[in-house]
C-alpha cells in the first residue's frame, strides 16, 4: 500500500457539491496539484467506505 501522499487521484461524490460547495471548493483550492475525479450518482458524500485502497500507481485493492 503506499502512503496518501504519495497518491496521483483523489475521488469524491458528487453529492458533497451539493451538500456543502464550500467544502467542495475548499478542497479543489487545497489539493489544487490533485487529480480530482467526481464519482456521480453516489447514495452519500463518504465514498470512503466503497471505494479501493491504491496500491501503487495503477494497482488497487477493494474490501467487500
Amino acid at each position: 500500500m503506499i502512503a496518501e501522499w504519495d497518491t496521483n487521484c483523489l475521488f469524491l461524490s458528487d453529492r458533497l457539491e451539493l451538500g456543502d460547495s464550500q467544502l467542495e471548493a475548499g478542497l479543489r483550492s487545497a489539493l489544487d496539484r490533485t487529480v480530482i475525479e467526481v464519482i456521480p450518482e453516489t447514495s452519500d458524500i463518504w465514498c470512503r467506505d466503497y471505494m479501493p485502497v491504491q496500491l501503487s500507481e495503477n494497482s488497487f485493492c477493494q474490501f467487500t
